[in-house]
């Protein structure tokens, strides 16, 4: 094969730069080296082979917010030294309209020159839905012109301008005048009449005395010819407006290359002359252009909660581990059926086959992104202050107890970090300040029992003082049991629920909490991780109707249902729901005949054909009232134990429960 050493040599620094940038994202970029090896190998044959871009390379990101999408690509591409980046978040422009979208989008692209590769980014894209939530197409003329760029780097746009008015306007305005008054119009400027021109038009002058050293034109000639002190403070009446040169070059700035260019291309026409150029401009300003991003890379980000199934419950006691493992499991198969929700199927073919899906960030990664943080904050500390700041690991517990929310990414955490450590630096500089010592070490501690931070000061050699300081947190409080009434509600409903789970399924909660940090914003009460399998039955659907029913027989069979919790009447709506749904969308009735209930009527299993909501209100309530009786057995059988797991929901507030159903 045959290789140009300058080829080889081009190619060479690449792959290394590549290199490099993997190894430095991987130091920056906590807990998602797989991602980031799958990013560099997508985008290496474009940046290696950038002659080989026949076709615009795109490579999609999912996942939930706030786990490094945008980021991660931004600096890349600041590693790279890449300078042509352009983002666009589609988020931006869903309430401005996307002709807005269309607009900016074109004005940022359109003076990118031939020869150059950009990198072009659609953040937030699943917020451009082409369909919407009942499969009826969205018109969205402004995302048109982003889906023919992903189709094969090549696009219409008009060459739309802020000056193309302006352009306009005076045509209309100097042909009017030229017709209507006799002027004469030699080398661009006005020969006669210059006072009433200039009345008419303002001021068109151009002032000689600042223009001493720019050649003169004459006849349309330009000569070096300087001018004289005769000449100076003598006014040229240009026929156009010198303000309107730069916004000729403006508009066709692929024929000038500045307004003395435009002015020169004036000076050597006459009236009529002067009105077919700037109608042309017009005319050219309105013919589309297109656009050739052939050897473009093009990133679609976006975030799909809903493939990732449990996004709904931003709770921090989802375990992260747990939640890691969750994520991992994603299939692309997931994504695209996700994807077909909102996107047309000839749109979803044109994202192709680069897609990234990110899992969540488990336990061990959200402690290194703390403990990096922290010991960004010491470095800095030192050489702004000459201070050394020791943290104890149980300052990192805190502020992951308080910040890590598994479903919501970094920045809670990094959130928790300003409140926990950075607002309170202020303070410990200030009793530095006030006791005058010599402290050159912190030692900083917190005290789980107290809920307050033990501060050492120290010196080169000891202990100068220790001083503690109140610590107000928003969520580890609230983990607290309060042994109250209404904990006991709480406790024996997440109670039934794991009961009903083990002893229906055989599926233990992978935790469960009486108490959440969750409950003071929404009155949640408690909450039950149960993981359940990925594919579908009937039987495992009528598990989920038995387990979701649990909290409900509980709260009723201990308490009665005068006491019923707001959580037992959500259950209730969910139950509801998947029972609709395996009669009306599986077509799942009892005796395992077939039945779909779609369109006015329904085909029963009988061959009887009735109206589909009386059918459905009746298949419905058997199927509910079947599984009620069957969690209702199971409750009232394990009275015992529902009793004891309650008393211990309500004392802890949490567990990882370890118990399984007898064979």
């Amino acid at each position: 094969m045959k290789i140009l050493s300058t080829d080889k040599d081009e190619f060479l620094k690449r792959k290394n730069q590549l290199l490099e940038a993997n190894g430095q994202l991987k130091k920056e970029f906590i807990g998602i080296d797989n991602i980031i090896d799958e990013l560099i190998n997508l985008v290496e044959p474009w940046y290696v082979f950038p002659k080989n871009n026949i076709r615009p390379t795109i490579i999609n990101l999912w996942g939930m917010t706030g786990v490094g999408k945008t980021s991660l690509l931004s600096r890349l591409f600041e590693i790279l030294n890449h300078d042509f980046v352009y983002k666009f978040d589609i988020g931006d422009y869903v309430d401005n309209g996307d002709s807005k979208l269309k607009y900016e989008f074109s004005q940022s692209v359109r003076r990118i020159k031939d020869g150059i590769s950009p990198v072009i980014m659609f953040d937030e894209f699943q917020l451009g839905r082409t369909v919407d939530e009942t499969g009826k197409e969205i018109i969205k003329s402004g995302l048109r012109l982003i889906w023919e760029l992903l189709d094969s780097g090549k696009f219409q746009m008009l060459n739309e301008n802020y000056y193309t008015l302006r352009i306009y306007m005076y045509y209309l305005k100097l042909n009017e005048y030229l017709s209507e008054n006799s002027c004469v119009i030699e080398n661009g400027q006005v020969m006669t009449n210059t006072e009433e021109f200039r009345k008419r038009f303002g001021d068109t002058t151009e002032d000689l005395e600042s223009k001493e050293d720019e050649p003169r034109i004459t006849g349309g000639d330009v000569t070096e010819t300087k001018i004289t002190n005769n000449e100076k403070g003598k006014k040229e009446v240009w026929a156009v407006q010198p303000e309107l040169w730069w916004g000729i070059r403006s508009v066709w700035e692929e024929r000038f290359i500045d307004e003395i260019d435009v002015k020169n291309h004036l000076a050597t026409m006459n009236g009529k002359q002067i009105l077919d150029f700037l109608n042309d401009a017009v005319n050219h300003v309105n013919k589309p252009i297109e656009k050739d991003f052939s050897d473009s890379l093009i990133f679609v980000i976006g975030n799909l909660d809903q493939v990732y199934g449990i996004t709904s419950e931003i709770n921090p006691d989802i375990d992260a581990d747990f939640f890691h493992e969750h994520t991992k499991k994603i299939r692309l198969s997931e994504v695209k059926d996700e994807l077909l929700t909102r996107y047309r199927p000839e749109q979803l073919s044109r994202l192709g086959n680069n897609q990234i899906i990110y899992p969540s960030l488990n336990c061990d990664s959200y402690r290194k992104i703390i403990e990096l943080q922290l010991t960004a904050f010491k470095e800095d500390i030192k050489e702004k202050f000459d201070l050394i700041v020791d943290f104890d690991s149980s300052v990192v517990d805190i502020i992951y107890n308080e910040g890590v929310f598994p479903t919501q990414g970094v920045r809670p955490v990094l959130s928790s970090i300003d409140n926990l450590v950075k607002s309170y630096f202020g303070r410990i500089v200030s009793d530095i300040y006030i006791n005058q010592k010599d402290v050159t070490e912190v030692s900083w501690f917190y005290d789980n029992e107290t809920s307050k931070y033990t501060v050492v000061f120290d010196d080169t050699k000891d202990t100068l003082y220790t001083k503690e300081y109140d610590v107000v947190l928003k969520t580890h409080s609230l983990r607290k049991s309060l042994d109250n009434d209404e904990q006991a509600l709480v406790a024996t409903h997440e109670s039934g629920h794991i009961i009903a789970s083990v002893y229906s399924s055989n599926i233990c909660p992978k935790s469960a909490f009486s108490r959440t940090a969750n409950d003071a914003a929404n009155d949640a009460g408690g909450f039950t991780w149960i993981e359940r399998p990925e594919w579908q039955t009937r039987k495992l659907l009528e598990e989920d109707i038995v387990t979701s029913l649990g909290g409900y027989v509980a709260e009723t069979f201990i308490f009665g249902k005068e006491n019923l919790t707001p959580g037992s009447i959500s259950d209730l709506d969910k139950v509801s729901h998947v029972a609709q749904s395996m009669l009306n969308d599986f077509g799942m009735l009892a005796d395992n005949s077939p039945s779909r209930l779609g369109g006015e009527f329904v085909q029963t299993f009988n061959g009887s054909r009735v109206k589909n909501l009386e059918q459905m209100d009746l298949l419905v309530e058997k199927l509910v009232s079947e599984n009620y009786q069957k969690c209702k057995d199971i409750i009232t059988r394990e009275k015992t134990l529902l009793l004891e797991l309650s008393k211990y929901l309500n004392n802890s507030s949490s567990s990882i429960i370890a118990i399984r159903a007898s064979p």
